[in-house]
């Protein structure tokens, strides 16, 4: 057996072979990938409204935000996907909004999410250059 593929070494956690699909509702599949993603965008959420707090920010100003750039994020990450894979979709258009087949870009989520921070609150002087 080789080495495991997730290390939690402070946490004594190994876990060797996980695999793709977490678990299934009907035919609609749940992956560890998804699960992860939205455990980390509602812990960056949690972080920031709690510094939100601290600061004196709108609270309601981010979650405003989060649902937007989710949105756009998700568009951004579609459209990136198709262009880059037009063969498989020039003959028929409607498979463009077909995402239960895949295709979401995933890898580039996290450029997309950081452009539309501040793209789309440029007026509100808080996104992720202004906060860093």
């Amino acid at each position: 057996m080789g080495a495991p593929e997730i290390v939690f070494p402070n946490l004594g956690v190994e876990i060797s072979r996980l695999p793709r699909e977490a678990f299934s509702i009907g035919t609609l599949s749940i992956y560890w990938y998804s699960i992860f993603v939205t455990l980390g965008v509602a812990i960056g959420l949690l972080v920031a409204v709690k510094e939100a707090k601290r600061v004196g920010h709108n609270v309601e100003s981010y979650y405003n935000f989060l649902f937007y750039a989710i949105i756009a994020s998700l568009i951004g990450l579609r459209l990136f996907y198709v262009a880059f894979n037009w063969e498989s979709y020039r003959g028929n258009l409607m498979r463009i909004f077909a995402i239960r087949e895949g295709g979401l870009a995933i890898i580039r989520r996290d450029y997309c999410f950081l452009y539309n921070s501040d793209c789309l609150y440029p007026y509100k002087k808080f996104g992720f250059l202004v906060i860093y």
